[in-house]
């Protein structure tokens, strides 16, 4: 009689853990959508607006660029005896422009379309940065999301195992202790849903951020394909960096424009011209006249030499900085995708591991030694153990499949395109 009590209050405690552990299971929200929330980001996320505005503003510097300088008018009232405004003898009113030599404004033009180019490859970066942080929080978020719904499962079996060890505590065939047992575990399973939870907030409140959402709104449930997708062969992403990474192409249009504008300092030898027109009226004398007037700058005096040879020496100067910059963001671009590229193919790797092998393999051990302790074959610590290697290998799987994916969102960033464009799933 003690035995059957103490198995129906068993049976209590075990649905009264199952209970609160459904309790922290929320109903299941709709599906996220990678792609979709890529593209929000893009429309909303505040540091991609701000470098959207400075590539429009750097836009509108080309066509002020190579320009003409404002013309200048003046007007002037000579030999006014006593200061008197009537009696001036001379009434002059003259337009002047400068015109600057017009291979340097056409240099200058040039230049800022490179800047202009610069700018549009900055947004490239900002935008691929933020893509690679909202994936990589998306993948974060599907992790949780994952070992929540597995240990939503794990307390099915482990009420399951509990209602078997206290069937046959309750026919005298194991001790008390495997109930305890499996109660305890129910309890730990309990405390770590409630950390999954609040690492579940903590990840879609980043998202939330990225995506520049108000703080009523919510995220869903973040699902990634079943397939694993193919990498390229390394030489191949190398080869694509070097071609289309934001910023390798910035630094590169860097120093494009430090030869520009050493050519620019170059072409400063070259004069400038002033051109004027001035009206002229003699009102006492009853005339009125018109002067033209031709200036050029003299920037080969001797004494301006030095200035405009300095000009060229710091251009030469920036030009070699702006080299050597461009060469270390070129390795760096090409160690980075080799690096990731490895991380990526060893992840695969062992995903196939895991799906092919160790996950089947521990759920049909789970499987038999449960039967087998059902039919009192087996002890109950042997069905604990397998429970919990079930547990720990699903785990693992779905932290290297996020590291996988992580892998692969760094490797994108670090050849600066989207490899669900280059790459077909495979089968």
């Amino acid at each position: 009689m003690n035995r059957t009590l103490f198995f129906i209050l068993c049976l209590f405690c075990a649905a009264s853990a199952a209970a609160q552990v459904d309790s922290l299971i929320l109903p299941e929200p709709p599906t996220l959508d990678l792609p979709t929330l890529i593209g929000e980001a893009i429309e909303r996320n505040p540091t991609i607006r701000a470098a959207e505005k400075e590539m429009h503003a750097m836009d509108a510097t080309v066509l002020q660029a190579g320009a003409l300088d404002p013309p200048e008018l003046s007007y002037m009232r000579e030999e006014m005896p006593g200061f008197q405004w009537d009696e001036a003898r001379i009434t002059r009113l003259e337009l002047m422009q400068m015109i600057r030599f017009p291979s340097k404004r056409s240099m200058e033009r040039t230049i800022a379309e490179v800047r202009a180019d610069h700018a549009h490859h900055e947004y490239l970066q900002v935008v691929n940065d933020n893509i690679a942080k909202i994936s990589t929080m998306y993948f974060d978020l599907w992790f949780v999301q994952q070992q929540i719904v597995l240990e939503r499962d794990n307390a099915r079996l482990l009420k399951e195992i509990a209602q078997i060890s206290g069937a046959r505590y309750a026919a005298g065939i194991v001790p008390q202790y495997d109930v305890l047992k499996a109660q305890m575990e129910l309890a730990m399973l309990q405390n770590t849903l409630v950390s999954l939870r609040a690492k579940e907030c903590s990840a879609k409140e980043m998202l939330m951020t990225l995506l520049n959402r108000p703080r009523a709104d919510t995220l869903g449930f973040a699902v990634i394909s079943d397939t694993i997708p193919e990498i390229l062969p390394v030489d191949s992403l190398e080869h694509i960096a070097q071609a289309q990474q934001p910023m390798l192409i910035h630094d590169s249009l860097s120093v494009e424009e430090a030869r520009m504008v050493r050519t620019l300092a170059e072409r400063q030898i070259l004069p400038d011209l002033r051109l004027g027109v001035e009206y002229m009226t003699l009102p006492l004398d009853n005339m009125n006249a018109w002067s033209v007037k031709v200036g050029i700058t003299l920037p080969f005096a001797p004494w301006v030499l030095g200035a405009t040879k300095a000009r060229s020496d710091e251009a030469d100067a920036r030009l070699q900085k702006a080299a050597a910059i461009f060469e270390a963001t070129r390795n760096m671009v090409l160690s980075d995708v080799r690096t990731q590229y490895r991380e990526a193919v060893s992840e695969r790797e062992q995903l196939s591991n895991y799906q092919k092998v160790i996950i089947p393999q521990s759920q049909q051990t789970l499987g038999s030694v449960q039967s087998a302790y059902q039919n009192g074959q087996a002890e109950f610590m042997m069905v604990l153990e397998s429970y919990r290697t079930v547990s720990t290998v699903t785990v693992e799987y779905f932290m290297i499949r996020m590291k996988f994916e992580q892998a692969r969102v760094a490797l994108e960033r670090a050849v600066g395109v989207r490899l669900d464009q280059l790459t077909h799933e495979h089968d």
